[in-house]
């Protein structure tokens, strides 16, 4: 019965995967589908590279539906694997296809030659006549994003735009922040927040910047109601060694007690995407711009991380500014970074954040009972409670030249090679394949710390996972 159970988990674990993948592959599809010289040899040979990528998704499906004695967990994940590398590579191919008769800056009109390519006719001049400015592919993800992960009310006016990075998006909302509010006034930045995002803000705002524990809600306050802020800058769950989660719906309203006209809550939402799961209304109080930034090289590209891009959008009609400060820092995502994203979806984004987040919950309980990691010391940090809480966990010790964080993978990843169990010592979260990494190594904003981000692996996975990366402490 016990056998049973485990195969049933494994088995829904992989259904869930077919579906994605089938998700994936169909928007592929769609998109290369939509190709204004689908003639040409190379459109066609792609399509039937698709076709064939569909067949594969589906026989992948029925194995998975096959009678328990014929279903073999290994070669499944082997062909997991497999799938997973070939979505990666198509997408960008797909990109490429789109936008292959693409200029940067098109012909607004043109005799003889052609330099509009597909976008023949749709040029407006000093309108999306240059592309680093404007371009219809981002203004049509623009509009799916917002319809697919931005928790707010419809009747709220949210404009939203595409950046070429996470760090983009934050730099475009920082511009815009620092040429908006009154000169001389605070700037408070949580304590939570990334160690790029904290280089970035003291380099823009100097003196004027105050750090805050935005996790602990009273100091929050206190904070607020001495230094009267115009503007806030927080990370939902922090990329940081605590790993603080902030209430953004909770900042927002005292940030309203601020005294401005116009104040600025400017929320980095990369390591949540919105999702507790993805569900939650968030009020925003009169006199307060909310601003959110996002990497789409996270969740949102569920696992191929095949480009960089970012989002940034705000609330309220004063937020079409940020188009302006997008222009002048030049920090747009270009065309073909778009044409290789795959269309937002709410309900797959959901199911596959949702996956990460409790494969990281497992595995962090695995290392929060073991008997080893507490007799070593070692500090694992991963916050517990209702909802959404991350889909990565730190582990933190005091490190010395026989005991350093690069030592450990080192040894994880030798372990692993033996024992031949998907790991990759690499950056970043929210892939398919769990990864091991030393955060900060290069500043002097954040204390170097070692992050783990688990992927979409079946419970049995996680399991070996776990045992393997507590056996190389």
């Amino acid at each position: 019965m016990q056998q049973s159970g485990c195969i049933g988990k494994i088995r829904d674990d992989l259904r869930e995967d077919a579906g994605l993948f089938r998700y994936l592959v169909d928007d592929l599809a769609r998109r290369c589908g939509n190709v204004s010289y689908r003639q040409r040899q190379e459109v066609r040979s792609l399509i039937a590279v698709i076709e064939s990528l569909t067949k594969r998704v589906e026989a992948f499906r029925a194995k998975v539906d096959a009678p328990e004695n014929s279903m073999q967990p290994p070669l499944l994940y082997k062909e997991k694997q497999l799938i997973i590398s070939d979505i990666h590579a198509v997408s960008g191919i797909v990109g490429s296809v789109i936008v292959a008769s693409h200029w940067q800056s098109p012909a607004i009109d043109q005799s003889v030659v052609d330099q509009a390519g597909s976008r023949k006719g749709k040029i407006l001049a000093h309108f999306n006549d240059y592309t680093r400015d404007q371009h219809a592919l981002g203004e049509l993800f623009e509009k799916q994003y917002r319809r697919a992960y931005v928790p707010l009310p419809l009747t709220i006016p949210v404009y939203t735009y595409a950046t070429n990075s996470g760090m983009a998006a934050l730099t475009t909302a920082a511009l815009m922040v620092l040429g908006e509010i009154p000169k001389d006034t605070a700037v408070l930045m949580g304590e939570s927040c990334y160690f790029e995002t904290k280089q970035l803000l003291h380099s823009l705002f100097g003196t004027r910047i105050v750090s805050v524990d935005f996790s602990d809600m009273h100091s929050t306050a206190d904070a607020v109601h001495k230094y009267k802020p115009a503007a806030i800058f927080a990370d939902t769950i922090g990329n940081e060694p605590a790993m603080r989660i902030v209430d953004i719906p909770v900042l927002l309203s005292i940030m309203k007690r601020s005294g401005y006209s116009q104040t600025y809550v400017v929320a980095d939402v990369s390591a949540s995407s919105f999702m507790r799961p993805l569900s939650g209304k968030w009020r925003v109080p009169s006199g307060v711009m909310l601003i959110g930034v996002e990497s789409q090289n996270k969740f949102l590209q569920f696992g191929c991380d095949r480009v960089t891009a970012g989002v940034v959008w705000g609330t309220g009609f004063a937020a079409m500014k940020l188009y302006d400060y997008r222009d002048h820092a030049g920090t747009i995502c270009p065309d073909a970074t778009i044409a290789s994203l795959p269309t937002p979806s709410r309900h797959i984004a959901t199911r596959y954040i949702i996956r990460l987040a409790r494969n990281a919950a497992l595995m962090a309980r695995l290392f929060f009972h073991n008997d080893k990691v507490k007799r070593l010391g070692v500090s694992v940090r991963y916050p517990e409670s209702d909802g959404f809480n991350g889909a990565y966990f730190m582990l933190f010790w005091k490190e010395h030249p026989l005991r350093t964080f690069d030592g450990y993978i080192k040894k994880v990843m030798k372990i692993a090679k033996q024992r031949g169990i998907p790991l990759v010592h690499g950056t970043s979260f929210g892939f398919h394949t769990t990864r091991v990494y030393t955060v900060a190594m290069h500043t002097h904003y954040e204390k170097p710390f070692l992050r783990i981000s688990p992927g979409t692996e079946t419970e049995q996975e996680i399991g070996d996972l776990a045992r393997l990366l507590i056996d190389a402490l």
